[in-house]
C-alpha cells in the first residue's frame, strides 16, 4: 500500500502488503527474508509491524549499507568505507532489525555480514542463540544445504554449547579450501563475534590470513557490513583521553582500533586490506549521545548516515516519516516507552517512593505478588486452565502453557555488586519477617526461595495493605482504558474477590518465585531463562523464572530482557547522572500493552523527573534525525545532543561542554564599534527614538535617561537587535551557532510559512572570514526572543523553561505561558558625558549625555552600570531595573534582590551611547534584562569545535 502521492519519485517510501514478493534476486521460497519473517510470524509481529521492519531495513540497507537506492553502487574504490548509526529505542526490537537488515544484505549478495554481539558472553551468545533460530533457519535444511547456503562462524556447537571450551584462534576459523570453495561460488559469509579484544584480534587475524587472500583472487568487489550491537558500548573513543596518550600507550582504548582493523590497514581512513574488500560499519544503539559527541578521531564516527527506527503506537504516520507509527492491532502490539510511562499515565504507574527502603521495597513486592495473582486469576477466569508450575508435560508447547504469562520483578539498588546480595537478602527479611543475619546466611547459601509459611503469617498480619492494590490496579485500568481509548473488554477484579486473589498468591505465586542475582559475580544466578526445561527423559517443565524477582544493577542495562517485567523499584542514586546510561536501565520499556495496567515503577520524583527529561531530549534527538531522513536522506545529519543544568548526556567523553540556549537574565553586548569615524548602530538608536514617544525617566530627583512610552513585542526586539552591525562580530549561519538555530527549527516544526523563520538572522549568510565571534551576541539573543514567541503555542521536545528547568515544555500550560508573554521596555541610560542633540546631522527630539566608560579594543571593561542601588525608597534601583522608575512607583518586591525577573514582568532593551574619544561619534552598546519563564536547552557541545 502507498503511503503517499505527489512527492519526488525518490522521496516515496513504499511500505509493502506483502513484502517478500519485491525482493528481486531471491524467490519468495528461499529468501532469507522469507525464512527471517517466519519467525516474526511466530512472535506474533502484525502484518503491518513486519511491513515496517522491512521498509526500515530496506531504508537501512538502500542509504545505509550500500549509500544509494541500488545494491549495485555499493561503495565505489574511492571510499570503500562508509560509517553509520541506527538509533533505535530502549527495549523496542533493535535486534528484529538488526537481522532484517543481516536477511536484506544476504539477499542483496553482500558477500559478508559481521555481527558484533556485545560486549558480555551472555549478550552474545542471545544474539548468536537468536541468529540461529530466527534468521539461519538451521532446523529447516539438511547439514549439506546449510553449507551450501552459509557458511557460520563460529561453528554453532562452539557457542552455545557452554561445556564446550574452545581456543579463539578455532572458534573464528573456517579451512581455508572450504572456504574458498563457497566464496568464490557466493555463499555468504555470516559472522557472529563477541565485543572483546581478544576475540576481536582473533577475528582480523582469520580475517587477514584466511579471508583476504581470496578476496584479492577475485575479480569483483567483496562487499562486508559489519553492525555493531550497542554501538554505544565499547566502541567510543575519548578525543581528550586519546590525546593525552603516547599512540604505544597500552591503556589507549582497543576495543575500537581492533573494530577497525577487521578491514583496515589504519594507513587511511579509506584503506582496506583489500582493493577489492568494501566495508560499511552500522552501529545500532538505543542511546546514540556519545556516538554523535565523539571525535572523528574515531573511525567508527558516524560519518555517512544516521538512521531512526520506527515503534508502533497510538499515533504516527507512515509518510512521511515519524517516530512511531499508528497500530490498529491492538494495545499488545504497541511499544510502551517514555510516552507512557513519563505522559499521562506518569502518576498512575510510577509512584513516588517514600525514601524508607524497607517500606518502599515492600510496597514493591505487594504489587508484584497481588499482580501476578490477578493475571493468573483472570486467566482462570477466561476459560483458560493453566497447570500446575511444578508438573511434568510431553510437549514444550503444553509445558510452555502451564506456566501461564510471565510476571516478574526487577529490584535496581545500586550499581555496586556487594549491594545486590544485601539487596536480595533485605527482600527475605521484609517479605518473610527473618531476621537480617538469617536472611543474608539464606542468600549466601543460595536459597533464594520464599518461605510460603511466613510470608502467609506476614500477609495476614497486614491483609489490607495488600487488598489495596486491588483497587490501586482498577484505577491505572480505567486509567489504561481512557488513555488508549479502549473497551472495557478484561475481567477487573473486585474487592470481593480478594480471598481468591489472596489464595493464588499463597498456593501458586509464592511457591514459584525465585530470587534471582543477576550481575558478574560468581555467587549470582543464571542469566533468565523463560523458556520451557527439557528433562533428561524427554519431558518438560515450565519456565523456571515466570514470576522470578530479579536483583540486578548494569548488567541489566545491556541487551538482557526480562519477559513480563511488571514492577520495578529503583533506587539507585547518582551526583552526576548521565543520560546515556540511565536510559539503558529503563527496562520497564518494551511491549507490555498487555498488562500495562499492573506495571509499577516505583522510584524518587527527582529520578522520575530526569527519566521524563531524559525522553524528552531522546525525543528531540530522533525528530532531527527523523526529519533529514525525510528531507536529505543521502545526506548524514549534525543533530544536536542535549542535556541538562544537571545531568549530562554521557559520561564517555570528557571534552564536552554544556552550552545553555538561554542568553541568561541580563546579558550585556560589550562589542562595539572602536574602529569606524561614525557608528552605524547610532542611526538605529535615533530612528527608534524618533519615529516612537519617549519620556524622561528621573529617580531620587535626577535624570537618568529616557525611555519609550509603549513596551515592544520580543519580535520586534528581534528585529531591532538583527539591525545592528560590527566590525568584529560576524557570526555565520554555517557556524555552530547557526547550525543549532537550524536544529532547534526542525525541532519545533518551524518552516519558511512562518513569519519568524529563520530565526538566527546574522548579517553574514555563510561561512566567510569574518567568522571570528564568539557564541552568542546580539543575533543570537534574537533568534531566542523568536523562539520564546513560537514556543508560545508549541509543546516543543527538548526545551525547558527557564523558571523550571526540571520541568519539560512538552508539559507547560501554553495558555500559562502565553498571559506571562514578556513585552520589553526601550531606554537610552544617559551618563557624565557630552551633550549631543542630532545623529550625523539629523536632529533628536530630546539631547543626550554620553556615557565615560573604558573600552580595551572593541570591548566595554565593564557592562550594566549602577549595580549598587540605593536603600532608601526613592533612590535609583539601578540600571537593570532602569523601566521600574517609569511604570512602577516603588520597589518590585523580593526579585529586586536577585538580576532574575519573575515570569510575568515586563523586559528591558537599553542602550548606552559611550564616547569614543578621536572619533565623530559615540558607540553603542546594549544590555537586556530577559524576565524567567521562556525556552532553555542544554546542549552536549564537544570542545574541540569551533567556537
Amino acid at each position: 500500500m502507498s503511503e503517499t502521492e505527489g512527492r519526488p519519485e525518490k522521496e516515496i517510501e513504499i511500505i509493502w502488503q506483502e513484502p517478500l514478493s519485491f525482493l528481486g534476486q531471491s524467490s519468495r521460497s528461499t529468501s532469507w527474508w522469507s525464512n527471517y519473517e517466519k519467525s516474526l510470524i511466530k512472535d506474533k509481529f502484525s502484518e503491518l509491524a513486519r511491513a515496517v521492519i522491512f521498509t526500515d531495513s530496506r531504508y537501512i540497507f538502500n542509504y545505509g549499507v550500500s549509500g544509494s537506492r541500488g545494491a549495485q553502487n555499493l561503495s565505489v574504490e574511492e571510499n570503500r568505507v562508509r560509517s553509520g548509526i541506527v538509533m533505535g529505542a530502549v527495549q523496542s526490537g533493535k535486534t528484529a532489525s538488526m537481522l532484517g537488515v543481516t536477511a536484506l544484505c544476504l539477499d542483496d549478495e553482500v558477500d559478508a555480514v559481521v555481527i558484533l554481539a556485545g560486549t558480555r558472553v551472555s549478550l552474545w551468545k542471545q544474539t548468536f542463540s537468536r541468529l540461529v533460530d530466527q534468521l539461519d533457519g538451521a532446523k529447516d535444511f539438511t547439514v549439506i544445504e546449510r553449507a551450501k547456503r552459509r557458511v557460520l562462524v563460529p561453528n554453532p556447537d562452539l557457542v552455545l554449547d557452554d561445556s564446550n571450551h574452545v581456543s579463539l584462534s578455532r572458534l573464528y576459523h573456517v579451512p581455508s579450501a572450504q572456504l574458498e570453495h563457497q566464496l568464490r561460488n557466493r555463499s555468504p559469509l555470516i559472522i557472529v563475534a563477541m565485543k572483546n579484544v581478544d576475540h576481536l584480534r582473533a577475528l582480523s587475524s582469520f580475517i587477514s590470513e584466511s579471508l583476504v587472500p581470496i578476496i584479492d583472487s577475485l575479480e569483483r568487489p567483496f562487499k562486508m557490513a559489519v553492525l555493531d550491537d550497542e554501538a554505544d558500548d565499547g566502541s567510543i573513543l575519548d578525543a581528550r583521553v586519546e590525546a593525552s596518550r603516547d599512540s604505544t600507550d597500552a591503556n589507549l582504548k582497543q576495543i575500537p582500533r581492533a573494530i577497525e582493523d577487521l578491514w583496515s590497514t589504519r594507513y587511511g581512513r579509506n584503506e582496506t586490506k583489500s582493493r577489492n574488500l568494501q566495508v560499511t560499519y552500522v552501529g545500532y544503539t538505543a542511546t546514540p549521545q556519545a556516538n554523535f559527541l565523539q571525535s572523528h578521531i574515531n573511525p567508527l564516527a558516524p560519518r555517512d548516515f544516521a538512521i531512526s527506527l520506527r515503534t508502533p503506537f497510538l499515533n504516527g504516520e507512515l509518510s512521511p516519516r515519524s517516530s512511531t507509527y499508528r497500530e490498529n492491532r491492538g494495545l499488545a502490539y504497541l511499544y510502551t516507552g517514555g510516552a507512557t510511562f513519563y505522559g499521562e499515565l506518569r502518576d498512575t504507574l510510577c509512584p513516588q517512593i517514600s525514601g524508607n527502603d524497607d517500606l518502599d521495597l515492600l510496597e514493591a513486592l505487594r504489587s508484584h505478588f497481588v499482580g501476578a495473582a490477578i493475571r493468573r486469576w483472570q486467566a482462570y477466569g477466561e476459560g483458560s486452565t493453566p497447570g500446575s508450575f511444578g508438573a511434568v508435560y510431553e510437549t514444550e508447547e503444553t509445558a510452555m502453557q502451564a506456566g501461564g504469562k510471565p510476571h516478574t520483578m526487577l529490584f535496581h539498588p545500586s550499581p555496586a555488586i556487594s549491594d545486590h546480595f544485601e539487596a536480595a537478602a533485605k527482600i527475605l527479611q521484609v517479605l518473610c519477617g527473618l531476621s537480617a543475619e538469617e536472611s543474608k546466611k539464606r542468600i549466601e547459601q543460595g536459597s533464594r526461595e520464599i518461605d510460603g509459611a511466613l510470608l502467609a503469617n506476614k500477609l495476614f498480619a497486614s491483609e489490607n495493605e495488600w487488598e489495596k492494590w486491588i483497587g490501586s490496579f482498577q484505577e491505572s485500568w480505567r486509567a489504561v482504558i481512557e488513555n488508549f481509548e479502549l473497551p472495557n473488554a478484561k475481567k477487573a477484579p473486585r474487592h470481593a474477590d480478594w480471598p481468591e486473589i489472596r489464595e493464588i498468591i499463597l498456593s501458586e505465586i509464592v511457591p514459584n518465585t525465585r530470587i534471582r542475582i543477576v550481575n558478574s559475580d560468581p555467587r549470582a544466578d543464571d542469566r533468565p531463562n523463560f523458556g520451557p526445561l527439557k528433562n533428561s527423559d524427554g519431558t518438560w517443565s515450565t519456565p523456571p523464572d515466570l514470576n522470578s524477582i530479579f536483583v540486578s544493577g548494569n548488567v541489566m542495562s545491556r541487551g538482557l530482557t526480562l519477559d513480563g517485567l511488571s514492577t520495578t523499584l529503583f533506587l539507585r542514586k547518582s551526583d552526576n547522572p548521565f543520560a546515556d546510561t540511565q536510559m539503558q536501565m529503563q527496562r520497564w520499556f518494551g511491549f507490555r500493552g498487555s498488562h500495562i495496567e499492573f506495571c509499577r515503577v516505583f522510584m524518587s520524583r527527582e529520578q522520575l523527573n530526569l527519566f521524563t527529561r531524559y525522553h524528552d531530549a531522546d525525543e528531540a534527538l530522533r525528530k532531527t534525525v527523523i526529519t533529514a531522513m525525510n528531507e536529505l536522506p543521502d545526506c548524514a545529519p549534525d543533530p544536536f545532543v542535549l542535556q541538562g543544568d544537571d545531568y549530562s548526556a554521557t559520561g564517555k567523553l570528557t571534552n564536552v561542554e554544556n552550552a545553555p540556549l538561554s542568553p541568561g537574565p541580563s546579558p550585556f553586548i560589550r562589542t562595539i564599534n572602536s574602529e569606524s569615524e561614525n557608528d552605524p548602530n547610532l542611526a538605529l538608536v535615533a530612528e527608534i527614538f524618533s519615529t516612537s514617544t519617549s519620556q524622561d525617566v528621573v529617580a531620587a530627583g535626577t535624570l537618568r535617561g529616557r525611555i519609550l512610552a509603549e513596551p515592544i513585542l520580543m519580535v520586534e526586539v528581534a528585529n531591532i537587535l538583527d539591525r545592528l552591525r560590527y566590525e568584529t562580530h560576524n557570526p555565520s549561519v554555517d557556524s555552530w551557532e547557526g547550525r543549532r538555530w537550524r536544529d532547534l527549527e526542525t525541532k519545533i516544526d518551524l518552516s519558511g510559512d512562518d513569519e519568524i523563520y529563520p530565526l538566527f538572522r546574522p548579517p553574514i549568510k555563510s561561512f566567510g572570514p569574518l567568522d571570528n565571534a564568539l557564541r552568542g551576541g546580539p543575533y543570537a539573543i534574537a533568534a531566542y526572543l523568536r523562539l520564546w514567541t513560537a514556543c508560545l503555542t508549541r509543546r516543543s521536545p527538548g526545551l525547558v523553561p527557564t523558571d523550571n528547568p526540571a520541568l519539560p515544555w512538552s508539559m507547560v500550560s501554553l495558555d500559562e505561558k502565553q498571559k506571562q508573554a514578556p513585552k520589553f521596555y526601550v531606554g537610552i541610560r544617559y551618563g557624565r558625558g557630552e551633550s549631543i542633540s542630532d545623529i550625523f546631522g539629523s536632529p533628536l527630539p530630546f539631547s543626550v549625555k554620553t556615557m565615560e566608560r573604558e573600552v580595551l579594543g572593541d570591548q566595554l571593561v565593564g557592562g550594566w552600570g549602577t549595580r549598587n542601588p540605593g536603600t532608601s525608597n526613592d533612590a535609583y534601583m539601578g540600571d537593570q531595573w532602569f523601566d521600574y522608575h517609569f511604570h512602577m512607583k516603588h520597589r518590585p518586591g523580593e526579585a529586586f534582590k536577585s538580576e532574575s525577573r519573575m515570569p510575568g514582568s515586563p523586559g528591558l532593551l537599553l542602550f548606552y551611547l559611550v564616547d569614543r574619544p578621536g572619533k565623530k561619534s559615540p558607540g553603542v552598546s546594549l544590555g537586556l534584562v530577559i524576565p524567567a519563564g521562556g525556552p532553555d536547552q542544554f546542549a552536549a557541545r564537544p570542545s574541540h569545535i569551533e567556537r
